[in-house]
């Protein structure tokens, strides 16, 4: 379930860095989205509320990948390297970042909002 607000009648939800109109489901335009981050800004803890609704659906989405690859689901959290990362994912190219994204517990890598991670980079995956 997404996180939706409504903003002068009408209601948005966040969902991959864009916000969308709820009875659409088309992204609203880039001067009606400024509109609505200054009201995000506004009200910080609406953002918190989004950013982990985001991650949820990241880990739900890396369970049912593992699951396809035939690979026991052994949990996902925060990044254990000292590094902070950036990369990138490999299966649909989206940005990565250590410090807001988790990481599989199985092959340490970033978790990517397709579901995607090492297990299944060419069909590699952890016993």
């Amino acid at each position: 379930m997404r996180q939706k607000f409504v903003i002068d009648g009408r209601m948005y939800y966040y969902h991959d860095s864009n916000w969308y109109d709820e009875k659409t489901q088309i992204q609203i335009p880039v001067i009606e989205a400024n509109k609505v981050n200054a009201l995000v800004r506004e009200y910080p803890e609406l953002l918190a509320a989004i950013a982990a609704e985001e991650r949820k659906e990241q880990v739900e989405r890396h369970e049912l990948r593992l699951k396809d690859l035939g690979v026991g689901y052994r949990g996902s959290g925060p990044s254990t390297r000292w590094s902070h990362r950036w990369a990138h994912c490999w299966a649909c190219h989206h940005p990565l970042d250590s410090a807001v994204d988790p990481e599989c517990s199985v092959c340490h890598w970033i978790l990517c909002r397709c579901g995607a991670c090492g297990c299944g980079y060419y069909g590699w995956h952890a016993a």
